[in-house]
């Protein structure tokens, strides 16, 4: 990850905790932010979008669909 990436992560973040307080789960946050960079990462290396999702999804031993709605539904 750029240091750009991780600043723009932490400005959503505080974002999200004033807008939402005590709902607020960086977990969440930080587990799409590290799993949007593998797929952008495998993208840079010549990989189709779904080749990279492929790829992460068999290293999380989940399904192409977890990941690709894990990392749509964190779009801002």
């Amino acid at each position: 990850m750029h240091a750009d990436e991780v600043l723009e992560f932490a400005l959503r973040a505080l974002e999200r905790f004033g807008e939402h307080g005590d709902h607020f789960r960086p977990d969440w946050d930080i587990n799409r932010m590290v799993i949007r960079g593998k797929v952008s990462g495998l993208r840079k290396s010549g990989l189709s979008f779904e080749e990279a999702v492929g790829a992460v999804a068999d290293d999380l031993d989940v399904d192409d669909r977890t990941v690709s709605r894990f990392i749509s539904h964190g779009k801002s």
